[in-house]
């Protein structure tokens, strides 16, 4: 009599349903599937989804930082077993697909894959709410950053601690504002690019501050830091690019208009560039002298520069409300 392996069984539905995690890794939201229906070994359901290809799988294997690539066929029974649409559970798991190889196509197939410097573990409060307080990992640049819920910024890799922001709501709305950014338009990685941008002037504002001008955010920098520090209790812990977020995302705002692009592509003369810096000078905070941004060796002026020389022409011969120029 031949014994079926588990992969070559029809997939059913489980009886009790697990909500993903968005960006969960799939072992995560595999072996939390497995423990939900009280499946004694968590390993059962993975070979029931796909012939392990690379290694033999073990109950360990969350916590040691491996995931599980699937091929299509592993993916659709995986969907099967947990009673959610393929589609729908794409959309929360990232998945990462299976490598062609010397298995075929139509064999359900798992692949394992050490992902230590890529995923996290997910917000420590909401998992503690969870029955049985299981292990969630998540793919740092699938997930989100900030759990709204709890006030934590979660960091962007393993070695960050969670940080709680509720003492510097400036920074959690600013978080939504650059999300919200970055859904305003058709290529994200345009907006990206800017926001990256802006990051970058403001750090090297933070690093070398200019003392007539930029005191006030020197002053309003130092203040959100120690804050932030002794509500959590630590002496370092805020990253300084999340310290600076607030005003990046407001700079990002203004290098990302289609007016001010436009009105400081055709500016030729210091003085006609002036209003572009008494507005960044207000939306920012810090009015009054604003010639430190005219020099030569600020970042800003630096990009200014190089936005005219890309784009001067451009914006001579279009018409008066083009699209923004990229």
């Amino acid at each position: 009599m031949t014994v079926l392996a588990l992969w070559h069984k029809p997939a059913v539905p489980l009886p009790f349903r697990v909500r993903p995690v968005r960006g969960e890794t799939t072992l995560s939201f595999v072996f939390r599937l497995a423990a939900a229906n009280e499946l004694v070994r968590p390993t059962t359901l993975l070979r029931s989804i796909g012939h392990p290809d690379n290694t033999s799988p073990d109950q360990f294997m969350v916590l040691k930082n491996w995931d599980a690539q699937l091929n299509l066929a592993a993916r659709e029974r995986l969907a099967i077993f947990a009673g959610i649409p393929l589609e729908r559970l794409a959309r929360s798991l990232p998945m990462p697909g299976l490598r062609h190889g010397t298995t075929a196509l139509a064999t359900p197939s798992l692949h394992f894959a050490g992902v230590r410097a890529t995923t996290r573990t997910h917000c420590p409060r909401c998992v503690a709410q969870i029955p049985g307080t299981p292990v969630i990992r998540v793919y740092s640049s699938a997930a989100d950053s900030y759990c709204r819920r709890h006030q934590l910024w979660l960091g962007e890799c393993a070695a960050q601690p969670p940080v709680n922001l509720s003492s510097a709501p400036e920074i959690a709305k600013a978080l939504h504002r650059r999300d919200k950014l970055l859904r305003s338009d058709d290529d994200p990685d345009w907006i990206s690019s800017h926001v990256n941008t802006a990051q970058d002037i403001m750090l090297a504002w933070r690093c070398n501050p200019d003392p007539l001008l930029q005191r006030r955010l020197t002053r309003r920098w130092n203040e959100r830091d120690a804050t932030v520090k002794a509500a959590n209790h630590a002496h370092q812990l805020l990253p300084t690019r999340l310290l600076v977020l607030p005003e990046s995302v407001i700079l990002a705002e203004i290098l990302t208009d289609p007016t001010w692009r436009r009105r400081i592509g055709l500016a030729e003369l210091v003085h006609e560039q002036r209003p572009f810096y008494l507005h960044i000078a207000h939306r920012l905070g810090f009015r009054g002298w604003t010639a430190g941004l005219h020099t030569a060796n600020d970042p800003l002026r630096r990009w200014v520069d190089q936005h005219q020389a890309q784009h001067r022409n451009t914006y001579r011969f279009t018409s008066r409300h083009p699209a923004p120029v990229r």
